[in-house]
């Protein structure tokens, strides 16, 4: 069986106002689930995909594997019914022979030495409240989940709690899942999870707070591709990144890379969105919607980016080679730079907030209107006004570049290189997410100097953040040793602004020179 559902957090607040409303949409059901995970001590299960448990459902126990979700709602579910009784039966994997999950689980197990390589690494103990409700003629089940996650590990209990709402298809369109969760979340401030209990409790086994980043990818785009297929590639592509990210970001607990793939993928869905402008219509989707959710990942992008901008000035390398310059001058010990005063909103904060959370629900829902498409072979005449646009934007693109950077890159204005560093890297996503589609000569080569020019701006705009703080800093102080100091910093940071813009000016015109060779 499939199973379509969507898992989110609630907020302190509103846990006891979502159980009201919960009590009103139907007849409650109560139980207790107890369940236990298996997987290897090297979590090879996880890895290939794969949660398999055994549950104490009420007095009934039942032994699930689940799959993995390709579309962020949908996974593959097999569940075997033991029986009931106090005791927890053993775990035998061949009850799921006969299942496609089930024959997967079956030869990875093989290949992992047998059953006995399987162990409990966690369990779950929730109480769960369950209600049926009717969307037209859809049926879902609502289910309240508040308990908590125990891992034993080295002889130390770990326990982590739950607190979830989910939403999960039981009969009808998987379009009412949607538009349940479009009426819920902004009334009670969900938030989407994607991170399962079963990733939470093996991260908790672990002792670790965060999953793995999920990295950006373009959607390389094959020959034949429609633009409807297109469309769903790149959803596709987004779709992990993007909700995968923003759920460990959300949870209050993420690393610097969490953020930045995040925003990669952002950007790389509205290139993606861009390209794909003004072929609305005949494949089922109008002008506006794209453009609505190309804008509306723009926008989180750049509160995203405030975020990381104040962290990556925290924690810019500028800093430390700032302050190991003055300390070997020995004219002081005192440290010679400050840590900056943050006010940006937190990325947790803008990733809970309505408008984020409506963006993500968007792109599950574009995604869902066109799954049919996933499994359509691309035809040799498929992807011709594909090409045509795909093409044209490319050529303006290119050509927008030229003339933002001009001979030289070194006299522009820091606001000026920001500009270029935007179209260099618009055309470097738009030219790896075509590169199968518009082969074109010489393409490994363009492609080096954008991405050795793209890593050469970046790093001149953290050098000129770091100097604006400089400069803020040498206009407040006063004469004597702090003067000295602020001086001392803008030399420093001065000479490493004018290396690495003869570095990037060099790389500049030998980019120049190949894309138009």
């Amino acid at each position: 069986m499939q199973e379509i559902e969507l898992r989110f957090q609630i907020p302190a607040d509103q846990r006891a106002p979502l159980l009201s409303w919960l009590k009103q949409a139907g007849a409650l059901r109560s139980e207790r689930l107890q369940a236990a995970y298996f997987d290897t001590p090297a979590r090879d299960l996880a890895r290939a995909g794969f949660a398999l448990r055994l549950r104490r459902e009420g007095r009934r126990w039942v032994q699930t594997l689940k799959g993995d979700a390709p579309d962020g709602m949908t996974r593959l579910e097999h569940n075997v019914a033991l029986g009931q009784g106090a005791t927890m039966p053993a775990l035998d994997v061949a009850r799921h022979a006969g299942h496609p999950a089930g024959d997967a689980l079956l030869a990875r197990v093989a290949e992992l030495g047998g059953e006995a390589a399987l162990h409990c690494l966690f369990r779950t103990d929730i109480r769960r409240r369950s209600a049926l409700l009717t969307q037209g003629d859809s049926v879902l089940e609502l289910a309240l989940d508040a308990g908590r996650l125990l891992a034993d590990a080295d002889g130390v209990l770990r326990e982590t709690p739950v607190h979830e709402l989910e939403i999960e298809l039981k009969s009808g369109a998987s379009a009412a899942v949607l538009q349940l969760a479009r009426q819920l979340v902004p009334s009670h401030g969900l938030w989407l999870e994607q991170r399962t209990k079963a990733l939470r409790g093996d991260l908790l086994a672990r002792g670790l707070t965060e999953a793995a980043p999920a990295f950006a990818a373009p959607a390389a785009w094959p020959r034949g591709c429609s633009a409807a297929q297109a469309l769903q590639q790149l959803l596709r592509a987004a779709l992990g990144p993007v909700l995968g990210n923003a759920s460990q970001i959300a949870s209050g607990s993420h690393a610097a890379e969490h953020l930045h793939q995040l925003r990669v993928a952002l950007l790389r869905l509205a290139v993606g969105l861009q390209l794909l402008q003004g072929l609305d219509g005949r494949d089922g989707w109008t002008q506006g919607d794209l453009l609505n959710l190309r804008r509306s990942a723009l926008a989180l992008r750049r509160q995203l980016s405030l975020a990381r901008d104040a962290d990556a000035l925290a924690a810019s390398p500028w800093q430390a080679s700032l302050d190991a310059a003055w300390q070997a001058t020995g004219l002081s010990d005192d440290a010679l730079t400050a840590p900056p005063e943050t006010t940006h909103c937190s990325p947790a904060d803008l990733l809970r907030s309505g408008e984020a959370q409506s963006l993500m629900l968007a792109l599950l829902e574009r995604l869902t209107a066109h799954a049919g498409l996933a499994g359509q072979a691309c035809l040799a005449n498929g992807s011709s006004a594909l090409k045509r646009s795909c093409q044209g934007r490319l050529k303006r693109w290119q050509k927008a570049l030229h003339e933002a950077g001009k001979q030289h890159i070194a006299p522009l204005t820091a606001a000026e290189r920001h500009r270029l560093r935007q179209r260099l890297r618009r055309l470097r996503y738009a030219l790896e997410q075509t590169a199968e589609l518009l082969p074109q000569p010489k393409a490994a080569r363009q492609m080096h100097g954008l991405k050795q020019l793209h890593q050469q701006l970046g790093e001149l705009n953290d050098l000129e953040q770091t100097l604006q703080q400089a400069r803020q800093r040498a206009a407040e102080q006063a004469a004597g040793q702090r003067q000295l100091q602020a001086a001392f910093a803008l030399g420093f940071l001065h000479a490493e602004q004018g290396l690495r813009l003869r570095k990037a000016d060099a790389s500049w015109r030998r980019w120049r020179k190949h894309s138009r060779g």
